[in-house]
């Protein structure tokens, strides 16, 4: 079983590896990007930001679906 300790470096590093990968999706300086917060002061901004994000996929997956339907650009093989 895990320590406290190792449980929480655990989940400091997920929590580090969204804001890294949030902070080069939007073309900041890593570091300078989203703020993720403590636990005295947490933030809602990662939420906020990948809830944003999902929503710009979900837009584009749409407006592709509505070109393919009407014969405009295929999409990519997966």
């Amino acid at each position: 079983m895990k320590t406290e300790m190792e449980r929480r470096i655990y989940y400091q590093s997920i929590v580090h590896a969204v804001c890294t990968a949030l902070d080069l999706v939007d073309g900041k300086r890593l570091g300078n990007g989203i703020v993720c917060g403590t636990a005295d002061e947490p933030s809602t901004a990662v939420q906020q930001r990948i809830a944003t994000l999902a929503n710009e996929v979900l837009a584009l997956r749409a407006a592709n679906e509505t070109l393919t339907l009407r014969g405009g650009p295929e999409k990519p093989d997966a």
